[in-house]
């Protein structure tokens, strides 16, 4: 069995190189991507964070767009009270 298999790849050398080929570049592609993504992700995660750093408040309306005209539906208060942990709020 394995002559035979041998005897194949012997004869379709340069099919036998472009597949090992193209499943190197398939796979390098892949994690290539993976690191991509996971570098982009902790890049935002940083910079939020950096922002937000010493932010104890941050107000934002409750829906942004609702596609029949802007409402006055109120706000959200986020609060961070350091003894007790993230509190939110409704204002109207």
């Amino acid at each position: 069995m394995w002559k035979v298999t041998l005897k194949g790849i012997w004869s379709k050398k340069v099919r036998f190189l472009l597949t090992g080929i193209a499943v190197m570049l398939g796979v390098a592609f892949v994690s290539g991507t993976f690191v991509l993504t996971e570098t982009i992700s902790n890049t935002f995660n940083g910079l939020f964070n950096d922002i937000y750093q010493h932010t104890d408040a941050v107000v934002r309306a409750k829906e942004e767009f609702s596609g029949q005209g802007f409402g006055n539906e109120g706000f959200v208060v986020y609060a961070f009270d350091y003894r007790r942990g993230p509190r939110r709020y409704w204002a109207a």
